[in-house]
């Protein structure tokens, strides 16, 4: 009865409301359960009474029926509501998860259950009133069969089938979901719903039809059956008013039939737009997951109607939210981030879907920001269901091949250094109307443990809302779990409620899974708050003294990290550059760095100061201890530095040696280090970077450890990189940001503490091969030693033996690791990815060749890189010697180049290039080219140049030169719809509409919309201008040393080829010319603009752009005469 009951209701569901048979089964077994267990608990009860048990079990089940209906109603709703707050989507009644999880079923009946049990534990406490036993609905029945009958038959008949339909419709009618009401807030236009959806309609030889709705957008009926008619030159039907907000079932012959001819004129209208080349199933297949915005209409009928593509339908491209703003043509509807944290070793991949939601071809781009650290394993694109692979090469036969995309030994521009901790990789592709791409980027590090933690960084910049962003983090750490954080730039209290941590021994999991609404900066705006850092931070527990062993098929890491130890006392000598390259913020954040250590220095230390710039001074003349009177001391010249003169690095650096081999009274137990900062070339004294790297390893001699820090990037970083490495110290470069002070500071932190020296893990030389550095100079608090190797043998124990020197003693630990053992710890562990430790070791051996061949002699360097060079190929790792070929569409630019860039490229090539410390006048991204361009204009000889002009886009810029200064002052912007005007100079920006002036000042932050213009100022910093679908203007406010704007653009892949001006023509007629016939330097190139060639070099200048990287840009650069 329940079965039939159910079924016939099913199939007087409307069809649009219909649910699949798997969907079904699962809504009405709940409900067979927990009628099951209402059956039994009144047979249960009618047990305990001494009245009459027939009747006692047909007032519970009536009772069931009226007041347990409501109590049933009220416990759904109040279960809908909390599994809604708390965002458990598996406990949707009703949604069971793609593809369907028995685990979400499971939980559902237990769910009803609880419901159940609370609307029966209502009813005994109705039926204790005593009132009830006077209630005899028996009684005038005599015959007990026909009494039995009543009561297990005809009554439940009737009353479970009212029961099993209403219950059914509360379970499958479920309330506004959080995500529906997204889907109501993206407007009726845009419907972001997950589920496909059909509709009823009426068709050719009255044969039933079905509208399929693609899941990613949908269209309005109206608008669907006005295209349909336009396309058949049908008459409109009129409609009929639906009963109880419920579509009627489909009335035949309302609408005149499809006759042939007018299927062949649609036909005809359909293929002016987009050639029709499948059948109309594999349509149907293809437009699921390639054309997301395309309507398909799959008629049944012998002869079929294809697809109707948005080209057809500009209305329908309408995807206004509530507050006017339209979505982006190029959006980004899922971005992933999901990482594996095994042992410290990280897998990440990052997966982005973008739809091209325009009527014509548009370029979509990818960009992530990398940990310096990782090296990628694996990129693809996906387009049209073809994937285009990236393919790791030898780095100088991959920049052979593919000339065309490199300079100066480097890439065209896909891999760049993006700040201290970061690297930007950037692909752009073309992708045709209402088509999908997806890339994937695969990358994996070894976490550093620095200060007591280890840190996973991951760079949130979606730049526009994402209806499915999530990242979701596993860590599996065998020693256990000791401390767990997690910390965003970007957090606000909406968005940590999308944030869940779930912790036990050994293994941790975190997800951020915000919602579009938790996304918005404003409700009324379209900007997201995803922009900036999410940082994961954990430690691991450890009591074994001699640290932790694992081991994974035959390949073992050794972990160890002691602690509790006492901390050597330090003899250090800060060695500061003040020559005149150092003056203004630099010198500045140098003393204020300097005092802030100063105050770090523990009593038992002792320390020193040597300046330098033409002349080399020494504060005092030999090493002080850090009483609080030599400090205040010290602190009290540090205020005095001043910035003038050359570099003189080598007689300063001689000095500090001289100094540390002189000092008098230091423990007899401490580390000496020397730490140099330096922003410059050496230019006075000896200034051969060779001389002075010989010199200095040559006076050290192993006695001392170097610590060198290039402040920005005029410092040669390879030169400092070699010295350090050379002398038991470690380089690292200066970023001139705003937080250069706790940049330094937080280094002085890392190496504060010493507390091991000459450390030496031994490990049996005949059973491991491969095995990585296994001796160090110093160990600092807080971080780690990490060694790996291959076991050759089948050894049952991998015995390990450490030696080192404590402040206190020397001494030694041993260990021995059962192999057995060891290897079944990551055994069934599912999300591990594979032979960790082994690829944990290949990065680690790479990464200390690479270092070791740094600081080799040359005839040993190629032997180091060619061992290197050979892992990177056969683990797949883009390394500073290997290249991933970028492979598109064949229509599309070819032989772009990922390069790993090192610290030492991210700086000017020593004493060849000019210009260098200037902003010039304007920095052009040409995405048809993957390249930068940095432009100057002679604009004296007129007052007013014209920049740009786009008749597609509706946009003219036009600019002037300041008075006796060669830095554009003033913009003129216009907009053809809507018919604005702004006015943008150093002094303020002018808004004109309507013939209304709106003047926004730049000393405070401002936003306006006309007609769907959105304005923007943000204090003393930029302005912006942006329609949707267009390109964006961006104007810089730059105050040092003069004021002047700088201008650029974003989103330029929407210039249209129609754009014109000196600047318009570089992004539609701008291209490189090939170079092989002509005896040309590797940084220049011939440029081909509107017929014009211009020789471009390849230099840095400062960059005015607000998204980028405070350091130098990398571009060509020109000039031209207007």
């Amino acid at each position: 009865m329940f079965d039939k009951d159910q079924t016939v209701k099913r199939f007087r569901e409307p069809k649009h409301e219909r649910r699949p048979w798997r969907i079904w089964f699962l809504d009405t077994s709940k409900q067979a359960i927990g009628m099951l267990f209402i059956h039994f608990a009144n047979v249960y009860l009618s047990d305990l009474t001494e009245e009459d048990p027939c009747s006692l079990y047909l007032i519970n089940f009536l009772l069931d029926a009226t007041l347990g209906m409501l109590l049933i109603y009220i416990g759904i709703r109040a279960v809908s509501s909390l599994v809604e707050w708390q965002q458990w989507e598996s406990l949707r009644f009703g949604e069971y998860g793609d593809p369907l999880q028995c685990s979400a079923w499971v939980g559902q009946c237990a769910l009803y259950i609880m419901i159940m049990t609370f609307e029966k534990t209502i009813i005994i406490i109705v039926l204790l009133i005593p009132q009830w036993k006077e209630v005899a609905l028996l009684n005038p029945i005599e015959n007990p069969q026909l009494e039995l009958a009543i009561v297990m038959l005809i009554v439940p008949f009737f009353v479970n089938a009212l029961m099993f339909w209403v219950v059914d419709n509360f379970l499958m009618k479920k309330g506004k979901t959080k995500a529906k009401l997204e889907e109501k807030e993206a407007g009726q236009d845009s419907r972001n719903g997950s589920k496909v959806r059909y509709r009823r309609a009426a068709s050719h030889e009255e044969s039933e039809s079905e509208i399929l709705i693609s899941a990613d957008d949908e269209m309005e009926e109206s608008d669907a059956e006005e295209d349909l008619r336009r396309l058949t030159n049908l008459k409109p039907v009129k409609k009929k008013k639906h009963r109880f907000g419920l579509p009627p079932a489909p009335v035949k012959k309302k609408r005149p039939p499809v006759k042939e001819e007018d299927l062949k004129g649609a036909r005809g209208n359909l293929t002016k737009n987009q050639e029709i080349k499948s059948k109309t199933y594999q349509v149907m297949r293809q437009c699921a997951g390639v054309f997301p915005l395309s309507w398909i209409f799959v008629l049944q009928h012998r002869d079929p109607l294809l697809c109707g593509h948005l080209p057809l339908f500009p209305h329908a491209l309408s995807t206004s939210s509530p507050s006017g703003d339209s979505k982006p043509a190029i959006e980004i509807y899922s971005l992933h981030v999901d990482c594996k944290v095994t042992s410290r070793f990280a897998h990440t991949v990052i997966t982005s879907r973008i739809v091209n939601r325009a009527n014509e071809s548009r370029e979509a781009t990818f960009e992530v920001e990398l940990p310096k650290t990782a090296f990628i394993t694996n990129f693809s694109m996906s387009i049209d269901g073809k994937v285009y692979p990236g393919v790791i090469k030898e780095k100088a036969a991959a920049q052979k091949e593919y000339d065309t995309a490199v300079s100066r030994g480097q890439s065209a521009g896909l891999v760049k250094i993006r700040d201290r901790k970061l690297e930007l990789f950037h692909v752009s592709v073309s992708i045709a109307a209402a088509s999908k791409v997806t890339f994937e980027l695969t990358y994996e590090e070894l976490l550093k443990r620095q200060l007591g933690k280890f840190e996973l960084l991951i760079k949130v910049r979606p730049k526009q809302l994402v209806k499915h962003f999530q990242i979701d983090v596993h860590i599996f750490e065998p020693q256990g779990i000791r401390l767990l954080e997690t910390d965003s730039t970007f957090m606000t209290n909406e968005l940590t409620e999308a944030l869940t941590k779930v912790q036990n021994e050994t293994k941790a999991h975190i997800l951020f899974k915000p919602t579009v609404d938790q996304q918005r900066a404003n409700p009324e705006l379209d900007d997201t708050l995803l922009n900036g850092d999410f940082v994961v931070r954990y430690d691991v527990k450890r009591e074994a003294t001699a640290g932790d062993i694992q081991i994974v098929n035959g390949y073992f890491v050794h972990y160890f990290a002691p602690s509790e130890m006492p901390v050597f006392p330090k003899n250090v000598i800060f060695v500061i550059d003040r020559s005149g390259s150092m003056a203004g913020r630099k010198i500045e954040q140098t003393r204020d760095a300097l005092l802030k250590i100063l105050q770090d220095l523990r009593p038992e230390d002792h320390f020193g100061f040597i300046t330098f710039s033409n002349r080399v001074v020494e504060w005092k003349s030999s090493l002080l201890p850090a009483t609080q009177e030599n400090v205040a001391s010290a602190a009290a010249f540090v205020q005095t530095l001043s910035a003038r003169g050359g570099t003189d690095i080598n007689g300063a650096l001689l000095s500090a040696v001289g100094a540390l081999d002189k000092a008098k009274d230091l423990p007899e137990r401490s580390v000496s280090m020397v730490i140099l900062l330096t922003d410059g070339q050496p230019t006075s004294g000896e200034t051969n970077v060779e001389e002075i790297q010989e010199n200095i390893q040559k006076a050290i001699n192993g006695k001392y450890a170097l610590f060198c820090l290039g402040f920005g990037f005029d410092v040669s970083y390879k030169f400092l990189e070699k010295m350090a490495l050379s002398n038991g110290g470690i380089a690292r470069r200066i970023y001139e940001n705003a937080d250069a002070a706790l940049q330094l500071q937080g280094f002085y932190q890392e190496v504060a503490t010493p507390i091991l020296m000459k450390i030496e893990m031994q490990y049996p030389e005949n059973a491991i091969e491969g095995l990585t550095r296994n001796n160090f100079t110093l160990f600092f608090e807080g971080s780690e030693i990490v060694v790996s190797g291959k076991i050759r043998n089948e050894l049952d124990l991998l015995p390990v033996e450490i030696k080192a020197q404590s402040h206190t003693s020397d001494l030694t630990l041993k260990e021995e690791a059962n192999v057995k053992e060891k290897e079944q710890i990551f055994q069934d562990q599912r999300y591990i990815f594979g032979n960790f430790i082994e690829r944990l070791w290949a990065y680690l051996t790479i990464q200390q060749l690479l270092e070791k061949a740094i600081s080799a002699p040359e005839e040993d360097q190629k032997a180091l890189e060619a061992q290197a060079l050979e892992l990177s190929l056969q683990y797949s790792f883009v390394t500073p010697l290997t290249s991933m070929v970028v492979t598109k569409p064949a229509d599309q630019q070819q032989g772009e180049l990922a390069n790993k860039p090192t610290e030492a490229d991210n700086e000017k090539p020593n004493n060849r290039l000019v210009g260098v410390y200037e902003h010039p006048q304007f920095l052009l991204q040409l995405p048809k080219l993957s390249e930068t361009i940095c432009l100057n204009i002679d604009g004296k000889a007129q007052p007013s140049v014209h920049l740009l002009s786009d008749p597609e886009q509706g946009l003219t810029v036009m600019g002037k030169l300041g008075d006796g200064t060669n830095r554009f002052v003033q913009f003129e912007i216009k907009y053809v719809n809507p018919p604005v005007q702004i006015h943008v100079s150093t002094d303020g920006i002018i808004v004109s509409h309507n013939n209304e002036n709106t003047l926004l000042p730049w000393t405070e932050s401002a936003i306006s919309t006309i007609q769907g213009l959105r304005v923007s100022v943000e204090k003393e910093r930029s302005f912006t201008a942006s329609l949707p679908d267009t390109v964006t203007v961006k104007i810089s406010l730059v105050k040092f040393p003069d004021d002047f704007l700088g201008l650029y653009f974003l989103d330029t892949n929407h210039f249209s080829d129609k754009v014109s001006g000196v600047l318009g023509q570089f992004y539609s007629k701008a291209q490189f010319k090939d170079n092989s016939n002509i005896n040309q330097r590797a940084d220049e190139r011939l440029l081909t603009v509107s017929g014009s060639e211009h020789k471009v070099s390849r230099m840095y200048k400062k960059d005015y752009r607000l998204e980028s990287a405070h350091g130098p840009v990398s571009c060509w650069s020109t000039d031209l005469t207007p």
